[in-house]
C-alpha cells in the first residue's frame, strides 16, 4: 500500500499508519509489541523513497525502545532486526530522513551484543550484526571489539546459519577498523589472529608427519581428544565445524575491497592448507573421531584454496609448486570406505 511514490491517498494515511504504531508499541501485550515491530519494519522496508525519508524517524521511534533488555526476546529480537534495516536503507540518505544513526547505534548495538549470546534468537541478530557492518561504516568502530569477541566464540556453533554469519561478520570488522594510515593493520591483526587459531587447531587435531615422531604426535592427539565430553568422534565433529568457521571467515576476508592493498600471509595460509591435504589415514593413530571427519577437513580447505586463488590471483605464482603437490595428492588420494 505505501510502496507507490504516486499513491497520494495512501501517502496521506503515514501519518495516522505511524500513530497506530506507536501506540501498538505501548500496548501491555508483548504480542501486540511484537505485530508492532513487524509492522513497521515492513512499512520501513517497502514504502517509496519520499514517504520513507519523511516518516523513517518516526518508524525508528517506534522500534528503538523495543529493543531494551527488559523486553521478552522474541520482541527484543525483532525490534532489532528491523531497526537495522531501517538503518540499513537510510545509508547515505540518513540526514534527509532526519535520523541521528549514532544515538540509534548506541541503543541497537548492545541489544544485539545481548541477543548474540541467546541460542534461539543467535542467527537473527547475527544477520542484522553483518548487515550493520557492511552499510555502518566507522560509525561501528566503538563496536568492534565486542562484535569480534562474541562471533569468534561461535565459529564451532553446531548451528550452521549462526557459524556462517559469525564467520562472516569477523571478516567484516576490519572495513570499520583498518584504515590505509596504518597500512591496514588492524585487518592484517583480524587475519593473523584467524590463521593462527587454525594452526592451533589442526596442531591439535592432526598427527605429525611421518618423518617427525609419530608415535609421540599420536599419544598427544589422543590425550586431545579424550578431553571432550562426547568421545573422539564428537570431537572431531566438533573441530571440524571449527575449522569450517575459521575458513569461511578467512575467505571473506580476502573479498574485502582493499585486499590488492595488503601484504597478505600467503606463505603461512599455504602452508596450513598443504597442512591438513597430506594427512591420509590418521586412523592408523588410533584417531577415529579425526578419521570420521577427515573427508570434511579435506573438502574445507580446498574451498579456502579455491577462495584464495580467486581472491589474489596471480599472487599464488611463488607457491606454484607446492599448489601443484598438494593438490595432486588430494586428486590421487583412495577414496575411504565404510
Amino acid at each position: 500500500v505505501f510502496g507507490a511514490e504516486t499513491g497520494a491517498a495512501a501517502a496521506a494515511q503515514l501519518p495516522a499508519w505511524t500513530q497506530r504504531l506507536q501506540q501498538m508499541a505501548r500496548s501491555a501485550i508483548p504480542d501486540v509489541r511484537w505485530a508492532a515491530c513487524c509492522l513497521a519494519g515492513a512499512t520501513a522496508r517497502t514504502a517509496g523513497v519520499g514517504a520513507f525519508r519523511g516518516h523513517a524517524a518516526a518508524w525508528l521511534a517506534v522500534l528503538l525502545p523495543l529493543t531494551k533488555s527488559s523486553e521478552p526476546r522474541a520482541v527484543q529480537s525483532i525490534a532489532a532486526s528491523a531497526a537495522t534495516d531501517l538503518l540499513a536503507r537510510c545509508q547515505g540518505c540518513a540526514q534527509q530522513a532526519k535520523v541521528d544513526a549514532p544515538a540509534a547505534l548506541t541503543r541497537l548495538m548492545p541489544a544485539l551484543a545481548s541477543l548474540r549470546g541467546v541460542a534461539q534468537h543467535q542467527a537473527e541478530a547475527l544477520k542484522a550484526t553483518f548487515a550493520l557492518l557492511r552499510t555502518g561504516g566507522n560509525q561501528l568502530r566503538p563496536y568492534a571489539a565486542d562484535i569480534e569477541q562474541s562471533c569468534v566464540k561461535l565459529l564451532g556453533s553446531g548451528d550452521d546459519e549462526a557459524r556462517q554469519s559469525a564467520a562472516l561478520c569477523l571478516a567484516s570488522v576490519p572495513a570499520v577498523t583498518a584504515s590505509p594510515k596504518d597500512d591496514f593493520a588492524e585487518w592484517l591483526r583480524m587475519f593473523r589472529k584467524l590463521l593462527d587459531q587454525l594452526r592451533a587447531l589442526l596442531d591439535r587435531w592432526l598427527p605429525a608427519p611421518p618423518a617427525a615422531a609419530a608415535p609421540a604426535a599420536a599419544g598427544g592427539l589422543s590425550a586431545a581428544t579424550k578431553k571432550g565430553a562426547g568421545g573422539p568422534t564428537e570431537d572431531g565433529v566438533v573441530a571440524a565445524r571449527e575449522v569450517n568457521g575459521l575458513c569461511i571467515a578467512i575467505g571473506a576476508m580476502l573479498h574485502l575491497p582493499f585486499v590488492g592493498l595488503v601484504q597478505v600471509p600467503l606463505g603461512e595460509l599455504v602452508q596450513l592448507i598443504s597442512q591438513v591435504l597430506r594427512v591420509s589415514q590418521p586412523a592408523a593413530h588410533g584417531e577415529e573421531g579425526i578419521a570420521a571427519v577427515l573427508p570434511t577437513l579435506h573438502a574445507e580447505v580446498l574451498q579456502l584454496l579455491a577462495v584464495v586463488a580467486k581472491a589474489v590471483g596471480r599472487r599464488l605464482l611463488p607457491f606454484a609448486a607446492s599448489l601443484g603437490e598438494m593438490l595432486r595428492v588430494a586428486i590421487c588420494r583412495p577414496v575411504r570406505t565404510a
